[in-house]
């Protein structure tokens, strides 16, 4: 079976110091949600602790589409369907 697991830097270019004036940091909600560290990156979801209402850099909305919104109770992604990565590519 194939790890589906990557690393950021094997799939993505990470560019440093494109983070927010710390001013503009909040815990309220408000602005959007600031993914500024290893903190708010977990195994397998997001857990986004700040908020900025000055962002810098946005991603496409759609990057939320590869984040599950609930998990089973075995931990798996709640209505997605898992199959191996060679099914896909057929």
């Amino acid at each position: 079976m194939t790890n589906l697991m990557q690393t950021l830097k094997d799939i993505a270019d990470i560019v440093m110091g494109q983070s927010p004036a710390g001013e503009t940091y909040n815990r309220d909600g408000e602005g959007l949600q600031l993914l500024n560290g290893p903190t708010e990156f977990g195994p397998t979801h997001l857990y986004p602790t700040q908020f900025t209402t000055a962002p810098k850099k946005t991603s496409s909305p759609e990057i939320w589409d590869l984040f599950p919104d609930a998990f089973d109770d075995k931990g798996k992604p709640e209505g997605w369907d898992v199959c191996r990565l060679e099914d896909l590519l057929g």
